[in-house]
């Protein structure tokens, strides 16, 4: 500072700059005759940006492979795959640290006195009272360990009759289970404000008490199949079908325990409790079986047709509607077999149009069908509070849950696909173009019908709703070679809507309402504002101003648009300005090529049609108070005298981008609306392969060594927000962004692959 008193980078202090990363990747296969085999090990660590190292993941992962020729007829496939997470980090959260980093005055010393024994615990400088290199330092704050076990194996066998040809009977069976298991230790500590009087670090306590949690769960899937499959050509008729029963079952679990605890520890069970309790999960499982056929035509590689159905039943209906139908069909036509055009069009490679139709049942949404109406049980006081009074003590009840729906079943989802495949000259440029449309029936939702508090239950789910996704893709890849010298360019867009095709929703008061506040029938993720056309410049402007703009404005302040035109400045002046959630539009290019020993492969993405307003810091400074700001801020509207009466005449104002400070800044219009289209060099790898000469004598292979990149560029119109994932969190609403969010990494990779 000009003063001479000292500036804090809070940031600059609690994050690293860069963190190291490793990965490592061992691979063996083998056999010969009737064994092969593939075995492979992982390793990979990551330390993240906080400083000390308090925010580390470490990942060991398993995969082998054997493939035995049982008997000249039977075959056998066993694959084992199993991955050890570990991770750690500080007790907060990734959010609120971020939070607090950001919004830390430069004036708040980072320890008592600068002493650098003693973290400095002054609430009056602090953020909230919260010292950030305490929350990032697991010793102090605590730690949060997850722990996470997957296991998957999985035996396939496949015997060929041999008095049909290209007949077979195949049967699987998968199991697969996921552990996660955590660990959250709060821990109570110190930190001190300096009393210049005395000279004494004065005690200023935080997190207490100190607790701990523990959390585990426990899932387990399995799948069955067996199967009859035919495969066989007759000339120019190629037939392919097979017909296979499914079972698949999943069972879950959780459970937690918690204490407060009297003396600090890592431990559940150590020392005394002064609070604890333990809560068991909700048990599930879940069962559904299936018959999926299938029966796919080729003639000639000219005409294709493929047919299929799925007969699929889930415990998670009732009986009489936990089975469902659902066929497909799609078609190809190979023009370019077609002698029209191979006798006259010399330069199409490939020509072929498709189109499919399919059905498809989903249960995701739905809860284990119950048989009767069960029960909750429900606390005496608080939020959903029922009980009865006896001897002046209030004691909980249970309360009803929904009745039960005997008609509850599948909602249903349709595709249609329409698409055309195409290569010229040689296939060196080919591509494809399809449009889709993806319909959904019968989604889950509760009447809007009134119960009468005296029946104690709530109306159950029904099959009511419906949506719609449609959209389209192109794809275009071109090859070609110079001399040495291999490249393609493979550009492709995709654009997606949705929309309510029909929704359960209130009857509309009037057309307005119906307009304004009504989903059904139109486009999801319409972002109502208004216009702000432009800015106060002056309080004489405010002043002769035809409307009213609301009490206290300044120059500086946004003016909003009377879109309907009634000479008032309201609600009513609402009407689609943007959207928000997903983007419209996808995109990205993926490019490479090889020079000799050398390779390169970049990959492009980016989105657009998609728009997001900042929030808290990002679009007002000081927006909490004293705390810190962002220095673009400086470009704002302001009186040229800081004590200046705002609303004095005589007043001089220095013009900016940004209105004034702390006074209706935030004013929503357009001008809060922020474009969050990108694009982002994702990932660029160069390699090289050194000559099969250098390594032979000891065995080797090959030898590639290589550089990559992940998130190397951005371009963007967003300032201090990731456009690739914009929305906030602590929440704030899906179009609303902050900067809190854990930042994006740049990672650099230097490899070698070496095969024996």
């Amino acid at each position: 500072y000009i003063d001479g008193k000292p500036s804090y980078d809070w940031m600059d202090e609690a994050f690293e700059k860069n963190s190291p990363e490793q990965q490592h990747n061992f691979t063996i296969n083998g056999g010969g005759g009737k064994l092969h085999y593939f075995l492979s090990l992982g390793y990979a660590k990551q330390v993240g940006d906080y400083k000390g190292g308090g925010f580390n993941s470490e990942r060991w992962n398993f995969r082998s492979t054997v493939d035995a020729q049982l008997t000249k007829d039977l075959s056998a496939r066993i694959m084992v795959g199993a991955i050890l997470d570990e991770t750690n980090r500080p007790n907060s959260t990734d959010w609120s640290t971020m939070k607090t980093a950001w919004l830390m005055r430069p004036d708040a010393p980072f320890y008592a006195n600068d002493n650098p024994e003693y973290l400095n615990g002054d609430a009056s400088v602090l953020y909230v009272g919260r010292n950030v290199l305490a929350e990032i330092n697991p010793d102090i704050s605590g730690t949060n360990k997850t722990n996470t076990r997957r296991l998957n194996g999985t035996m396939q066998l496949e015997y060929k009759i041999p008095v049909v040809k290209g007949l077979s009977l195949k049967g699987s069976y998968d199991y697969a289970e996921s552990l996660p298991d955590e660990t959250r230790y709060k821990s109570s500590y110190n930190l001190f404000v300096y009393n210049p009087g005395t000279g004494e670090y004065v005690v200023a306590p935080r997190n207490a008490p100190s607790s701990i949690q523990r959390s585990a769960n426990f899932n387990v899937n399995t799948d069955m199949q067996l199967g009859v499959h035919y495969n066989n050509l007759f000339g120019n008729h190629s037939i392919k079908s097979f017909l296979i029963f499914e079972e698949a079952y999943s069972s879950w679990d959780s459970f937690s325990a918690y204490r407060e605890l009297l003396v600090d520890s890592e431990y559940l069970f150590a020392g005394e409790a002064e609070n604890q309790s333990a809560m068991g999960g909700i048990p599930g499982d879940r069962t559904s079986q299936s018959l999926i056929g299938s029966l796919t035509y080729d003639y000639s590689g000219k005409y294709l047709v493929d047919l299929r159905f799925r007969y699929d039943g889930s415990s998670r209906f009732p009986e009489g509607k936990r089975w469902g139908f659902f066929p497909s069909v799609s078609a190809g036509w190979r023009m370019s077999e077609e002698n029209f055009i191979k006798d006259n069009i010399s330069f199409i490679s490939n020509l072929k149009l498709r189109a499919s139709y399919g059905q498809m049942g989903d249960d995701a949404s739905a809860a284990n069908y119950p048989p009767t109406m069960g029960y909750n049980i429900a606390p005496a006081t608080g939020s959903g509070a029922v009980g009865w009074q006896f001897n002046d003590v209030l004691n909980g009840g249970v309360r009803p849950q929904a009745i039960p729906n005997p008609n509850l079943t599948w909602y249903e989802i349709t595709m249609y696909n329409l698409g055309l495949d195409f290569g010229f000259f040689e296939n060196k440029l080919s591509g494809s173009f399809e449009v889709f449309q993806r319909d959904r029936t019968g989604l889950l939702a509760t009447s809007l019908a009134v119960v009468p508090g005296t029946v104690g239950a709530t109306l159950p789910q029904q099959n009511l709703n419906a949506d719609r996704n449609s959209g389209w893709e192109l794809t275009l890849t071109y090859q070609g070679k110079i001399k040495d010298f291999s490249y393609y360019v493979n550009p492709l867009v995709s654009y997606t809507k949705s929309m309510r095709t029909e929704w359960l929703e209130t009857t509309a008061n009037n057309q307005y309402d119906y307009w304004r506040n009504r989903t059904s029938g139109r486009n999801n993720n319409i972002w109502w504002g208004n216009e702000s056309e432009y800015m106060f410049t002056s309080l004489e402007e405010i002043r002769n101003y035809h409307l009213p703009m609301g009490q206290g404005s300044t120059p500086g302040d946004w003016i909003l648009n009377d879109w309907n035109e009634d000479g008032v400045i309201n609600a009513g002046d609402e009407h689609p300005i943007a959207t928000d959630g997903l983007p419209f539009y996808n995109y990205g290019i993926n490019l490479g090529g090889s020079w000799k020993n050398f390779d390169l492969a970049v990959n492009f993405q980016g989105a657009s049609g998609v728009y997001v307003q900042y929030g808290e810091v990002l679009i007002q400074p000081l927006s909490f108070g004293g705390n810190n700001t962002l220095s673009y801020f400086m470009d704002r509207w302001r009186p040229a005298d800081p004590n200046a009466d705002f609303f004095s005449p005589s007043t001089e104002w220095i013009s900016g981008y940004y209105p004034v400070t702390g006074h209706d800044g935030r004013r929503t219009g357009t001008n809060l609306v922020q474009d969050a289209s990108y694009m982002r060099l994702k990932t660029l790898e160069l390699g090289y392969t050194l000559p099969t000469n250098i390594f032979a004598k000891a065995g080797v292979d090959v030898v590639r060594i290589y550089f990559s990149g992940y998130n190397l560029l951005t371009w963007s119109g967003l300032k201090d927000t990731d456009p690739e994932r914009p929305g906030a969190e602590g929440g704030a609403s899906t179009n609303t962004v902050d900067v809190y969010n854990y930042p994006v990494n740049k990672t650099f990779t230097f490899g070698a692959s070496i095969t024996f």
